[in-house]
């Protein structure tokens, strides 16, 4: 048996036989639950294992109550299991057009200003990097008296 790659790398997983009567009898397998989704319904079987405790979400379901469905907070990098949790613009701190939210570092946001509600939005930066326990954004092309109305994406 070749001991050596195990000091190199790793394994995920490494299964031995029940029946080993030799007592040489291993298998390597390796596993990416990173990204593998098995019932099809876009959550990552690790990140519902993690986060969620078992696999019957449909990603659907809201188990904090907070409003955002676990497909949602997973997108957003928030905790499914914390109502106080989830992905939200902060109330302006200063008259500069400071734009504050809650984030993820893992996360990079793309913020988009409206003069209407109802839109259209545009861009005004794609590519933030997300800092905890928040992210401030000066939107220094903002010109004129407003109204300005902001939303967030995550792409």
């Amino acid at each position: 048996m070749d001991r050596t790659a195990f000091t190199k790398t790793p394994p995920t997983v490494l299964l031995l036989h029940h029946n080993n009567t030799l007592k040489n009898r291993w298998e390597l397998v390796r596993l990416n639950l990173s990204s593998q989704d098995l019932d099809g319904h876009g959550l990552p079987d690790a990140w519902e294992a993690e986060f969620l405790n078992d696999f019957a979400s449909n990603g659907s379901g809201d188990r904090d109550g907070d409003g955002y469905s676990d497909l949602e907070e997973f997108l957003a990098r928030t905790y499914p299991r914390d109502a106080s949790s989830y992905l939200r613009l902060l109330p302006p701190s200063s008259p500069e057009f400071t734009v504050s939210w809650q984030a993820a570092t893992s996360r990079t946001y793309t913020l988009e200003r409206s003069g209407n509600l109802k839109g259209p939005f545009a861009p005004v930066q794609t590519g933030i990097q997300g800092s905890v326990p928040r992210t401030d954004f000066k939107d220094t092309s903002a010109a004129g008296p407003g109204p300005f109305f902001y939303r967030l994406r995550v792409p």
